[in-house]
């Protein structure tokens, strides 16, 4: 007996097959190590720059002899100025400042230069009196108030 031809026992020619879509990669939603390490990395870069400011600021600037409002010690006395804003009660705020640090106290808050407040009548006259061209106010100040303090 003869083998059967392989073209006899053949399938007819099968249609090519349409393209696959490219295999879905399921999406992480945590961050890869590199990425979170990054940001871990740009976050304590930031509050080292803003303790480093602060610690000189606190060594060679600002006034002396003037007692700071106490805070936390990256954001200053912040938290609580945003809560006292928050419940319209801010001159209760700086009321309580002065009753525990005194007439004067300085106020250090991240990013900004230092403020000094004062309820002293002394301070005042002086500043707005015997020192007055010693503390430059700005053209906002004089230009609203030049009528009360002159020019």
């Amino acid at each position: 007996r003869k083998a059967p031809s392989p073209a006899t026992n053949a399938l007819p020619p099968a249609a090519p097959l349409p393209p696959q879509p490219a295999a879905m990669t399921p999406v992480s939603l945590v961050a890869p190590p590199a990425a979170a390490a990054s940001g871990r990395l740009a976050a304590g870069l930031v509050a080292v720059a803003i303790a480093a400011h602060r610690l000189y600021r606190w060594r060679f600037g600002g006034p002396r002899g003037v007692p700071y409002v106490a805070g936390h010690w990256l954001f200053g006395p912040l938290p609580e100025i945003l809560a006292a804003i928050a419940s319209c009660r801010v001159h209760d705020w700086w009321w309580s400042c002065h009753r525990t640090y005194g007439k004067t106290v300085a106020l250090a808050l991240p990013l900004q230069p230092v403020r000094v407040c004062t309820t002293d009548p002394r301070n005042v006259e002086h500043m707005l009196k015997t020192r007055f061209d010693n503390y430059i106010k700005g053209t906002y100040f004089n230009d609203r108030l030049a009528d009360l303090l002159g020019s």
